[in-house]
């Protein structure tokens, strides 16, 4: 096989990747690093394919805000795929990356690091999620856990407080195991304030 053919059967054995991490801070779901690397490192290892990044210009940055000051690396990379079995069998890529820092040191390793996950999500078209980005959601749908949903159901004391709640919330795209906490957390609900 040549460098296109390998790469084609890596991403028909690419599996879909599941959201592992969470930012807190920023209250949001992501596909880790570890995650991508590992779901890909050995089908290169098995195509006997190599992916060799090389920073072709960066730009460094201090942004300064009313609370603290950030270093902010922008990269552009080349990502050059390079067929083990015929080395002059290779593809090159541009590519971005961006990190941010609050010292600065780390900068352009978050930027690799970034630049590396996302540019082998995109090449090799690997799904992340149920939902599309672009899909008409409130940044607020994203982010609710659904033990914060639960929480204001039990919390609720009157019929109305949890129409309001049912309202809120019953717009959102649920994955099908939340939607079904939910719906038992309101029939639970329900059946204690029958009485």
């Amino acid at each position: 096989m040549n460098l296109h053919e390998k790469l084609l059967e890596i991403r028909k054995e690419m599996p879909h990747l599941q959201k592992d991490s969470r930012n807190d801070k920023q209250r949001f779901n992501y596909v880790s690093s570890t995650n991508v690397l590992t779901a890909v490192r050995s089908l290169m290892d098995q195509h006997r394919v190599l992916l060799i990044p090389e920073i072709e210009n960066n730009k460094t940055q201090i942004i300064t805000t009313d609370k603290n000051s950030v270093v902010f690396t922008e990269l552009e990379i080349i990502m050059k795929w390079v067929d083990c079995d015929n080395i002059t069998d290779t593809i090159t890529c541009k590519w971005y990356g961006q990190g941010v820092d609050y010292m600065g040191e780390k900068g352009v390793g978050k930027a690799l690091t970034y630049a590396e996950k996302y540019f082998i999500l995109k090449f090799f078209n690997i799904p992340t999620d149920n939902e599309d980005p672009d899909a008409d959601q409130s940044p607020k749908e994203k982010i609710v856990p659904v033990t914060d949903v639960v929480s204001e159901i039990k919390s609720c004391k009157t019929r109305d407080e949890l129409n309001s709640v049912r309202t809120r919330y019953g717009k959102f795209k649920w994955p099908e195991k939340d939607l079904v906490t939910i719906k038992t957390s309101i029939q639970d609900w329900e059946n204690d304030n029958s009485k």
